[in-house]
This record gives C-alpha cells, sequence and structure tokens, in this order.
C-alpha cells in the first residue's frame, strides 16, 4: 500500500512538470513594423495580479517564456510610449507561438515630463556590448570624454587618453568608421564632441572578422544620433565645470533637426573651454655603480578651448535606396606648463651631484575634418542589406613648446624652442553586404581599403648669451610615413535552440614605407632613410558560442586572432630631448605584434 502511495505522490509532482511548455512571439511596433526591443513581457495567472513570470524581448523583438505550467494565463505586454496590450494564453502541454504582437504608440500629450536620473542601459549581442547613453546625466553639457568615464571597464585619464581593461592600445570609431582617430588626436578629439550627440556605445573586446582587427584591447564605437521625426526640432544645452584646483571652464551646444518622408537633415554646433591643474614625484635609484638617487617633482597645467562641429543630410530615393553626406570636424587651441625640478645625489656619502629646475611651457592647434559619403539598399524587412561608403579624414596638429632650464648648482641657464607639424591624410572605402536567410541566421561579407599618409616635421633653437637664436641641427627632423591596408571578410551566424554561433574570416592585405631625414651628427649634413616593407597577407579568424540559460542568464564563448601595427610615435626614430633625464625616440624596424584573444564571459 505505501509503494503505491508513494507512485501516486511520484506521479502528482512530476506530471506540472512534464506539463511544462514555453510560450514565445515577437513584439513591433505598429506604425513602422521595426522591432522593439527591451519590451517588458509579463505572465499572470488569471484572477491574480502577483506575476508568474516575466521577460524582456531581444534586440530582432523576439521573446520567449520557458517552463510555463498548464493553465489559463493573461499575457501583458508594456513599453514606454505604447498603450499596453493583454492577452489570454491557454497553456495545455503543447509549445505556443503569438506570432507578430504590435504596440501602437500612445497618442495622449503630457503637459510636463521631469527626467530626474536614468542609468544607461546595457545589452548583450554575440560579439560586443551595447550601452545606451543618449539619457544619461553625464551627457548633459559633457564631452565625449565624459560619457566614456561611465561606462564599466573604460578608463579616461586627466590628458583625456582612452584606455579599455587598462590596456591604451584600444581602437575608437565613430559610427563604425575609424573617421581618422588615433592615438595621437582622440583625445583632444573626444573632450571636444558634445556627449549629447552620442546615442550609445558599443563595447567590442573580441571583435569579429567583419571588423579591423587592429587594438588588442578592442574596439569602443561612439553611435551618433540621428534621428527619425517628422518636422523641425532642436535643443539649447550648456555646462560648467569646476575641476579641483583648475580653472572655471564651460560648454555651450546647439542642436537642430530636421526629417520628412524624403529627407532627414541634422546640424550639432558645441564650444567648450576647460582647464586643469596637477602634479607629481619620481623616485629613482640607479645601482649600476655608486648607488645614486634621481628625485623629481612636477606641478602641471593644461587647457584648451574649441569649436565642434557636426552635421550631415540622409535622402531616400525610395522605400529601399538612401544615400546620405555626413561630417564633423572641430578647430581650437590648447595650452600647457609643466615646471619639474630635478635633485640627483649620491646616496653614500650624501652629496649633491645636480640641482636643476626645468620649466616646459607649450601652445597647439588641432583642426580636423571628417568626410563621408553613404549609400544603403534594404533587400528585404528582414535586415538584409548592402551598404557601402567613402571617407576621407585630414588631422592637422602644430606646437610650440620652450623649455628653460636653471641650473641651481652653477646658475647656468638653457633656453631652447621646439616647433612641430603634422599632417595625416585618410581615405577608407568600405562595402557591406548582409543576408538575413531567417530570424537567426545571416550571411555578412565585405570588403575595405584604406590608405594612409603621416607627415611630421620638427625643428628647434637655442636662445644664446648675445639674445640671438641658432638653430640646433640635432632637433631636426622630417617623417613621412605612408600606408595601404586592403581587406576582405565573411562571417555567418545561426542559432539552434538555446545555442548561438557565428564563425568568420578576414584576409588583410598590407604594404607600407616610410621615410626619415635627420642631420647627420657626423658630417651636419642631411641624411635620408627610406624603408620599404615587404607587402603580406595575414588572415584573422574569428568564432563566438553563446548558450542561453534559464532566468535571462547566458554563457558566451569568444575567439579571435588581433594585430598591434606599431605607427607615430613609435616608429619615428626623432630624438625627443624635452627632458634630459627621459629621451625618447622610436623605431622605423618594429614589426606588427599578432596576438589570439580567447574570451569566456
Amino acid at each position: 500500500m505505501k509503494k503505491i502511495l508513494s507512485f501516486i505522490l511520484l506521479i502528482y509532482i512530476t506530471l506540472p512538470l512534464l506539463a511544462a511548455t514555453e510560450i514565445k512571439g515577437k513584439i513591433i511596433d505598429g506604425g513602422t513594423q521595426t522591432p522593439l526591443d527591451f519590451v517588458n513581457i509579463a505572465l499572470f495567472k488569471q484572477g491574480s495580479e502577483i506575476p508568474t513570470t516575466g521577460v524582456s524581448s531581444d534586440k530582432a523583438g523576439a521573446f520567449t517564456i520557458p517552463a510555463v505550467a498548464n493553465g489559463r494565463y493573461v499575457l501583458r505586454v508594456s513599453f514606454i510610449g505604447y498603450n499596453p496590450v493583454s492577452q489570454n494564453v491557454n497553456v495545455n502541454g503543447k509549445a505556443i507561438n503569438l506570432g507578430t504582437i504590435k504596440l501602437l504608440e500612445d497618442s495622449k500629450k503630457l503637459d510636463e515630463v521631469i527626467v530626474v536620473g536614468q542609468g544607461s542601459q546595457m545589452r548583450f549581442d554575440v560579439d560586443k556590448k551595447i550601452y545606451s547613453v543618449d539619457q544619461s546625466i553625464a551627457a548633459a553639457g559633457g564631452s565625449a570624454s565624459d560619457v566614456l568615464k561611465n561606462i564599466p571597464s573604460v578608463k579616461v585619464d586627466n590628458e583625456g587618453n582612452v584606455s579599455l581593461r587598462k590596456d591604451a592600445n584600444v581602437e575608437v570609431w565613430v559610427n563604425g568608421k575609424p573617421s581618422g582617430l588615433t592615438a595621437d588626436n582622440r583625445a583632444q578629439v573626444l573632450q571636444q564632441m558634445p556627449a549629447e550627440s552620442i546615442e550609445s556605445i558599443e563595447i567590442m573586446t573580441n571583435p569579429s572578422a567583419k571588423f579591423n582587427p587592429e587594438g588588442t584591447a578592442g574596439i569602443i564605437n561612439l553611435v551618433m544620433k540621428k534621428n527619425r521625426k517628422a518636422g523641425y526640432y532642436g535643443s539649447l544645452s550648456g555646462g560648467l565645470m569646476y575641476p579641483t584646483g583648475g580653472k572655471l571652464g564651460g560648454s555651450v551646444g546647439a542642436n537642430i533637426n530636421y526629417s520628412s518622408s524624403k529627407i532627414d537633415a541634422y546640424l550639432n554646433i558645441g564650444y567648450r573651454a576647460m582647464g586643469f591643474k596637477g602634479g607629481g614625484s619620481n623616485d629613482r635609484y640607479n645601482y649600476a655603480t655608486d648607488t645614486t638617487r634621481l628625485y623629481q617633482t612636477s606641478v602641471s597645467g593644461h587647457a584648451f578651448s574649441g569649436l565642434f562641429m557636426r552635421a550631415g543630410i540622409d535622402y531616400h530615393l525610395d522605400d529601399k535606396n538612401t544615400i546620405g553626406v555626413s561630417g564633423f570636424g572641430m578647430a581650437g587651441s590648447g595650452s600647457s606648463t609643466n615646471n619639474i625640478n630635478y635633485l640627483k645625489t649620491d646616496v653614500y656619502p650624501l652629496t649633491t651631484l645636480a640641482d636643476y629646475n626645468r620649466n616646459n611651457i607649450g601652445t597647439g592647434t588641432r583642426p580636423s575634418l571628417n568626410m563621408n559619403l553613404d549609400y544603403k539598399h534594404d533587400f528585404d524587412k528582414k535586415g538584409s542589406n548592402l551598404m557601402a561608403s567613402l571617407a576621407y579624414s585630414t588631422h592637422t596638429r602644430g606646437s610650440d613648446n620652450q623649455y628653460l632650464q636653471t641650473d641651481n648648482l652653477s646658475s647656468y641657464s638653457s633656453d631652447i624652442t621646439q616647433s612641430s607639424t603634422g599632417t595625416s591624410k585618410d581615405i577608407t572605402f568600405k562595402m557591406d553586404y548582409t543576408n538575413k536567410f531567417t530570424e537567426s541566421s545571416r550571411l555578412e561579407a565585405g570588403m575595405q581599403s584604406n590608405v594612409s599618409s603621416r607627415l611630421s616635421n620638427a625643428s628647434a633653437d637655442s636662445l644664446t648669451k648675445i639674445n640671438t637664436r641658432l638653430n640646433l641641427p640635432a632637433y631636426y627632423n622630417v617623417f613621412d610615413y605612408n600606408e595601404q591596408i586592403h581587406a576582405a571578410y565573411l562571417t555567418y551566424g545561426d542559432r539552434f535552440d538555446k545555442l548561438s554561433v557565428q564563425v568568420g574570416l578576414r584576409a588583410e592585405y598590407l604594404k607600407k614605407q616610410s621615410s626619415n631625414t635627420a642631420v647627420s651628427k657626423y658630417n651636419g649634413l642631411d641624411t635620408t632613410q627610406n624603408i620599404i616593407t615587404p607587402a603580406s597577407i595575414q588572415l584573422f579568424p574569428s568564432m563566438y558560442l553563446s548558450y542561453t540559460l534559464p532566468n535571462n542568464n547566458e554563457l558566451q564563448l569568444n575567439y579571435t586572432r588581433r594585430v598591434n601595427r606599431p605607427r607615430g610615435r613609435q616608429i619615428n626614430p626623432f630624438h625627443d630631448f624635452s627632458d634630459s633625464t627621459n629621451i625618447s625616440y622610436g623605431n622605423p624596424d618594429l614589426a606588427p605584434e599578432y596576438s589570439s584573444s580567447l574570451e569566456f564571459n
């Protein structure tokens, strides 16, 4: 009898679990017919106001509620700005597909809406994390650098330099393109770029074969706003900032947009002026022979001001073809001061070997311009399309630095002024084809060509005792660098129940050459060194695996091959004597660094 009762009890417990099934569907905008993500879907037992379970729709608008026991339920769909939808659902052990659920915009007019605060929303894609920052408080009157400071794993130092996971070897893009941003200029561009113009930030720590494999830390992509509202509309913004020990700074910006069935246009203008102060100390011991100590203390400050402008227009030829022209540029100037005291001593016995001050004063300008011509053809409403773009960017930098050094032991002083200019030009053509066979399967193919040139020169002179300027040949340098990269890629992704897979392969052809002209220390004549690197082809595979777990949990395993190609100061052989205790110069023979990156999330 006890065995029979135990058997009946076991059946009573397991039957509901065996009967558990799943409910799925898709949420779209009833007006535009486009998918809606982050829509709230809640399931209630009939007659109850306490939800049994709930999920959110993904990027494609799809949702799945797993393991629902048999019974009668009410499914409620809600999203800010749309009228809620309720639907009765009868679960009887069979999987239920509710099909497409349309949400209509709420037409009610509100007198006033006050947003007190809203955290950045983050979502996962198979190969990136996406942070929505358009409503972030940090975006009010701030710069792109201010917004990046609030993104997890991204760090921006006081000079505006960006790093990802403590690695400064990161690519920073605008709308999926490098846009001429390099390690030499992106800090200044990001400090001038208004945060109000950014819609979201994509973090790709392990980018797929579709993207440029450069930057061992990954890619930070700034997705700019391109609103779609009928008619004219705009906004004004402003802000003040007072950094500790610095100067009062501020920003002001204006934004105007126009949209119609044929034209989308926007214009954004912003002005920023900031000033910062800092300092530090460095204690260095040398045990090569007798123990010596070099103690340095410094007080520094830098300031900048400039104008940033961004504009664009898209023309819809018809329902499937769109052509657009866009661009951004900046103009401004900056200044810096750095006063360093050097004290060098013998440790045993304690004897002063050197004691001098070095005061560096610098001014500079960094105008830049980026232009894009884009074309897009939509094959269907599933997301299959062809996109092509041609981009041109130019960045110029000029600086004058004065180094005043005074020896406190001998009263000897020197006055050296160093001038440098640099220009970089980039032309990029890119074409991407996407074919979405089904909701979950996608094929991507494309090609990209980039031709870039960088020219920099430097010179210096010294003030003599008779107040005349004397040229310093050792500071003279002209460095010319040219590079071509041509690439093609292919990726395929699909979803098998709870497992998502994406594989890809990218091939890149690289050709580069450089020349360096300097004054020979032996005969005082100009010498030119030409370096032509043999052309090479490299393959960059990528693979992504993603497995969905219950309760909105997910496992991801990624593999990519990446490259770090040395450029700029890393390969420029010019010797920088601005600090006589820290002389720096590049090596034109540096080879690229290749790495295989395996990541588990």
